[in-house]
């Protein structure tokens, strides 16, 4: 198993390298509109796969020296890997940065990115949470009722809602997330509003979806605690959390303030 993970990333490294002699083109016309070098981008692809393969030797050779039992090689592995995978991280963060003849423009794509792949990853959730909780009220009895969670108007209600909100904050994030040839600071707050809306939406979906299901809800068997705990949890993260509102206002107000982290 441990020699498969090295030639795995023996592979991973053969895989890049070929991407950056025969596809960086392609993978020009896949990417974002980051105004990237294409020939920068190939050096980039390359130093990347460089990287990748120097760890993968590394791992394949200390493996071998651990089976030939020569002392010391695990931790004279764990050390070269180490270095080797920062080593790595370096070679790529400078590589992607040459690569890349608008680095401020990359690094707005990249936080808008991450607030956005919040908003969908929250979006998901609630969508779970919805199914859940509507097959759950297709079978359950609540104790002293003679009829189904589902029949009740409050819960119909509910779902109804908890529809509405995932579908309208999924097509406002849907509508912000292609970024066009350039992106203005008005672009960016709107971004992060779409995904701070989707978290918020998707964090009201689950709520309800949880309070509809009753007692089922508590126990830890039930996937509705689990999209519960994890919804709240997405709610504090600084990059859709309920500053992010203030920061995005000021942005469209024109009020000044610091937008480097928009």
């Amino acid at each position: 198993m441990l020699l498969a993970g090295g030639i795995a990333w023996l592979v991973a490294g053969l895989s890049i390298l070929g991407a950056a002699a025969f596809a960086a083109d392609r993978l020009l016309q896949l990417l974002p509109p980051l105004t990237i070098d294409a020939d920068a981008l190939r050096g980039a692809a390359t130093a990347m796969a460089i990287g990748v393969l120097l760890v993968g030797l590394a791992h394949v050779s200390v493996l071998l020296a651990m089976r030939a039992g020569r002392r010391g090689a695990d931790s004279a592995g764990v050390l070269l890997a180490a270095c080797l995978t920062a080593l790595l991280v370096a070679i790529s963060a400078a590589a992607a940065t040459s690569a890349v003849a608008t680095p401020e423009r990359a690094v707005a794509f990249i936080i808008g990115a991450l607030a956005a792949g919040i908003g969908a990853v929250c979006l998901g959730i609630a969508r779970a949470a919805i199914d859940e909780a509507a097959d759950l009220a297709g079978i359950k009895v609540p104790t002293g009722s003679k009829r189904r969670l589902i029949d009740r108007p409050a819960v119909q209600e509910a779902i109804a809602r908890a529809e509405t909100m995932v579908a309208a904050a999924r097509c406002y994030l849907l509508a912000l997330a292609s970024p066009g040839p350039t992106v203005s600071i008005a672009d960016r707050a709107r971004l992060r509003m779409a995904a701070t809306f989707a978290v918020s939406a998707s964090r009201e979906a689950v709520d309800l979806m949880y309070t509809a299901a009753g007692g089922t809800s508590l126990y830890s068997r039930s996937p509705l605690q689990r999209h519960f705990r994890d919804i709240h949890a997405a709610t504090q993260h600084m990059m859709v959390a309920q500053p992010t509102w203030e920061l995005a206002a000021k942005a469209l107000l024109g009020i000044e303030s610091d937008t480097s982290s928009l």
